[in-house]
């Protein structure tokens, strides 16, 4: 009964709870002050968010390489994101620097999803993945179909395909839409 196991191990989990609470209070105070901003990232609409290149580097293998490259966004210590918008920017970092996907919605995931897979942030793009496919119906199937192939979102990809062969019996703008659109989708659907 008395082996000296259990105190050991139960003091061990409270230490790595209290590092965990530490370490995210460490990161949401970095995230929340401007010491040591390296690196300034512009939305699409002209926002600048100044971050730290070692939070985004280790975050997003893109990111990674970009800082260790000569490209000129290193030269400068500025990128503009031509393709991301302010608040999408907004998910990305708090992704970054906390791991939270707080306010992702199926309004929001598209577009967070394709910025996900750009920047290499698997587990976020699995989670707007998780969104989108609760989202199914047939008014968007085709565009998530579509948008899946871009981004090969899998899951995303084989949901879609499967909720159009479960409704390939019924006439519809979604199979007509996919087969005068997209051969190689067209042949994916039509494969099963």
């Amino acid at each position: 009964m008395g082996n000296g196991h259990s105190a050991p191990a139960a003091e061990e989990k409270k230490s790595t709870v209290v590092a965990d609470a530490s370490r995210d209070n460490f990161v949401r105070r970095l995230y929340d002050s401007d010491v040591g901003r390296d690196f300034i990232l512009v939305s699409s609409e002209g926002e600048k968010r100044p971050v730290h290149k070692l939070i985004l580097s280790v975050a997003s293998p893109v990111f990674h390489r970009t800082y260790l490259s000569n490209l000129e966004e290193c030269m400068t210590g500025r990128c503009v994101l031509k393709d991301i918008t302010s608040a999408t920017l907004e998910k990305l970092l708090r992704y970054a620097y906390y791991g939270s996907l707080e306010g992702l919605s199926k309004e929001n995931a598209k577009d967070v999803l394709i910025a996900a897979d750009k920047y290499e942030l698997l587990e976020m793009k699995e989670a707007c993945e998780d969104v989108l496919i609760k989202d199914i119906v047939t008014n968007n199937v085709s565009k998530l179909l579509f948008l899946s192939d871009r981004v090969s979102a899998e899951a995303l990809k084989r949901t879609a395909v499967e909720y159009i062969a479960a409704n390939a019996g019924r006439p519809s703008e979604v199979l007509n839409n996919i087969v005068n659109n997209d051969v190689e989708l067209n042949s994916t659907l039509y494969s099963r």
